[in-house]
């Protein structure tokens, strides 16, 4: 299934992140993103998040703790709690629309 937006409470994101400088928010924002495009945790790797953060490895150095701050580790994954409450809600939408459209159209539908 994909999830092909995301929605942003932008007051919320904003609140969480006014302490980060440029470079802490851009690497948070990406990792957030590929979260939602993979729908779920994503690697405790600093290789990994280093690339998909798009940050040379001094900059992780300055940004990690800050941005590693927003999950929790868990078996070498890290887990955003509001972006699988987030992700959970989309997949709940998705459905319902699928069911629907089977309803009104058949089996064939493609909701």
């Amino acid at each position: 299934m994909q999830l092909p937006y995301i929605t942003i409470f932008v007051n919320d994101y904003i609140a969480d992140t006014v302490r980060l400088k440029a470079t802490a928010n851009g690497a948070y924002w990406f990792l957030l993103l590929e979260y939602w495009r993979v729908r779920g945790s994503i690697p405790d790797d600093e290789a990994w998040l280093m690339e998909t953060a798009r940050v040379s490895r001094k900059e992780w150095s300055m940004v990690k703790d800050q941005v590693i701050g927003f999950f929790v580790k868990d078996d070498g994954r890290l887990i955003h709690p509001r972006m699988e409450k987030e992700i959970a809600k989309a997949k709940s939408k998705s459905d319902k629309a699928r069911e629907s459209a089977k309803e009104r159209w058949g089996e064939n539908a493609n909701a």
